[in-house]
This record gives structure tokens, C-alpha cells and sequence, in this order.
């Protein structure tokens, strides 16, 4: 690696000379994926709960995920998408994100949660709106689990802002113009801004 020395300091990598920052994040990320949490490798970890993870890929039709994973340009997602588990999703019509995202995490269909795309047509005042979070109309699955005393945490789901409370921790997703009002609890906005 090529190095720029300081007079009074300790050599430091010239950009060019580094790798990529995706190659490193990846390795990174490859790594950390073979190991446990360090608090499980230390026996600090005593909730043994089942837990659940769900990663949302917006617009990636899984074929084309498959496709990506078969040429070895996504090892990590490859261990997800390539297994005889996995499968694609059917679409809500009209196929669009906030009508998606809002029935997978209401699991009703538009007709029931109220979200048609991505906006709102009022029709006493004869305005448009974007559709967000307030207008869906169904319970979410962060209420149901809430409900059964299981806690959510919510990174950049589409169509949950403004944030509202769950039994967890929101960061909305798009479509979110305030940030102040995009984060559930309110705490959440210090390390964001």
C-alpha cells in the first residue's frame, strides 16, 4: 500500500491506493456474518428468544437477485436467495412501493390497510397529499407483536412516516421530509443528526 508521510505524524494510505470502500464494507460484512455477536462469544448473551430479521430489498425482482447471486456478485445474499426456502413474493396491484410495503406489514391488501400508491386524492377538498403512515387504516405487525409483549425495530420501511409509537424503535423510511417526525422514540433523533 502506498503511503504519504506527515512530518510530525504516522504514515497515511493515499486514496488511491486503498481498496474500494464496497470491497472493504463487503469483507467486513463477510466476516461478521461467520461469526456470533462478541456478546455471545463472551457469555454476556442470556436472552435466548427467537428472533427474526427481514431484509427488504425495494424494486429487486428476485429473479434478478438469483441471477446476481449464480455469477458470485452477492456471496452474502446468496446464502438467503439461493436456498430451497426462498421464494418470490406475489405483488399487491397496483404494484407499487407504499402499497407493497404497507401490506406486507399489515398483511391486508390496499382494499383493507386504505394505501393506492403514493399519493391521496381528498375528495371533499379536492387535494392531493402524499400517502403516509396516519392513513393506513389496518393494525401493523409491530402492534400485533407488540400485543404478545415482542418488541420491533424498524430501519427505512417505506410508508411509515410520520413515525408513530410502536413497542419498539422507528426510523420511517420514504418517503420522510421531517426527520424530527420520522423517528419513534424521540431519542432516536440525536445519533441521526
Amino acid at each position: 500500500m502506498a503511503h504519504r508521510h506527515r512530518r510530525d505524524g504516522p504514515a497515511i494510505p493515499t486514496p488511491d491506493a486503498r481498496r474500494p470502500p464496497s470491497r472493504r464494507v463487503h469483507r467486513a460484512v463477510g466476516a461478521l456474518a461467520h461469526r456470533p455477536p462478541i456478546c455471545y462469544r463472551l457469555g454476556m448473551h442470556t436472552d435466548t428468544r427467537p428472533r427474526l430479521v427481514v431484509l427488504g430489498l425495494d424494486g429487486l425482482p428476485f429473479s434478478l437477485a438469483r441471477h446476481l447471486c449464480a455469477q458470485g456478485r452477492t456471496p452474502n445474499l446468496a446464502r438467503i436467495a439461493v436456498s430451497p426456502n426462498a421464494s418470490a413474493l406475489a405483488p399487491e396491484l397496483p404494484d407499487l412501493s407504499p402499497v407493497n410495503w404497507t401490506s406486507f406489514y399489515t398483511a391486508a391488501g390496499p382494499e383493507a390497510h386504505g394505501v393506492y400508491g403514493f399519493t391521496r386524492f381528498n375528495v371533499a377538498t379536492r387535494q392531493l397529499s402524499l400517502a403516509d403512515f396516519s392513513q393506513v387504516a389496518a393494525p401493523t405487525i409491530f402492534d400485533r407483536l407488540g400485543e404478545r409483549g415482542l418488541t420491533s425495530r424498524v430501519v427505512n420501511l417505506p410508508n411509515t412516516y410520520p413515525a408513530r409509537p410502536i413497542p419498539g424503535m422507528l426510523v420511517s423510511g420514504f418517503v420522510a421530509h421531517d426527520l424530527a417526525r420520522a423517528v419513534h422514540p424521540p431519542f432516536l433523533l440525536g445519533p441521526l443528526t
